[in-house]
């Protein structure tokens, strides 16, 4: 997490102290505010300050760079779309490497700061925060998103309805849910597949599939 602790500061003109203190505890509070939310998923995540800071730690985390990016690192000359792109850093390694990417995500403040670093550090890529029109790209990526949907089935079958031949879709998940993760949908583990093949989708591995 030390490693963005700056970038918060200087985006939140907040004293260093403070980011340290909300970035130690950004899973507690990220489970708290699920737990007493009443809503749907997705205005969940909309604007909510502490979906910042664990993403902040995520990005940090040897899991996010030897689990979910290892896959990614290889590829060039695609336009892509990152689906729940947060804080940019799928966007800016993918830009670095030769492609076209746009990162979506519905949080607010998530693209602000994305934006942030995309200026200070001169980064490329781009960011929206309303649905892109998902036939312009030729490679989908959702990192740590699938989990998150409240209505997986719906979502898929837009985007393979969407979606042109030989677009290929990549997505890391992470359905475990629990006192750390209760706002995981666990239950579309075991439907995940399925939801895939119904949209069009033919799975090559657990992670990627492809729409003929």
């Amino acid at each position: 997490c030390q490693l963005l602790d700056t970038d918060l500061q200087e985006y939140l003109r907040q004293p260093i102290n403070k980011i340290h203190e909300q970035l130690n505890g950004c899973q507690k509070k990220l489970a708290e505010e699920w737990n007493q939310h009443k809503g749907v998923a997705e205005d969940f995540y909309k604007d909510n300050q502490a979906y910042l800071f664990d993403l902040a730690c995520f990005n940090n985390s040897p899991h996010y760079w030897q689990e979910r990016m290892a896959p990614l690192l290889n590829w060039t000359k695609y336009k892509i779309l990152d689906i729940g792109c947060g804080i940019g850093t799928t966007v800016f390694v993918m830009s670095e490497q030769g492609n076209k990417v746009v990162g979506w995500d519905i949080n607010k403040q998530v693209i602000d700061f994305a934006r942030f670093r995309k200026k200070k550090y001169k980064l490329g890529g781009g960011f929206v925060t309303e649905k892109p029109n998902y036939s312009k790209f030729d490679l989908i990526i959702a990192v740590d998103v699938l989990e998150h949907i409240e209505d997986l089935r719906g979502f898929l079958l837009e985007l393979g309805s969407k979606v042109e031949s030989g677009t290929r879709f990549y997505h890391s998940d992470s359905f475990p849910k629990g006192e750390v993760w209760p706002m995981h949908f666990e239950e579309h583990k075991e439907k995940l597949s399925e939801y895939l093949k119904e949209a069009g989708f033919v799975e090559w591995d657990k992670d990627w599939s492809i729409k003929p």
